[in-house]
């Protein structure tokens, strides 16, 4: 698999459930494959979500298997609202994962 759009489910995984989903993304993406992780960031999160963050990003898609770019701040836009969410693109490096 070459790409992997997540619209919102990082952002709901517990860190035992996120340890999971980043061991499976690494299994089924090539080397070179990108994930563009989108979700809930900061605050406004409130207990209801598992932020997105440069610190979570970086704990679960962690050199050296992965690289990420910047983890950038956009506003998500539902029928509730509107509320603070963080963009991440992470890089299948192609070498093997720590452990």
């Amino acid at each position: 698999m070459d790409f992997v759009n997540d619209r919102g489910l990082f952002h709901l995984l517990d860190e035992p459930e996120r340890a999971l989903y980043s061991a499976e993304l690494f299994r089924v993406l090539k080397p070179g494959g990108r994930i563009l992780i989108t979700g809930a960031g900061g605050e406004p999160a409130k207990g209801r979500f598992n932020p997105v963050s440069e610190k979570a990003v970086d704990r679960f898609f962690a050199p050296p298997g992965f690289k990420r770019g910047p983890v950038l701040a956009v506003p998500l836009c539902s029928a509730a609202g509107v509320m603070e969410g963080r963009v991440a693109v992470v890089q299948k490096t192609g070498q093997a994962r720590s452990a």
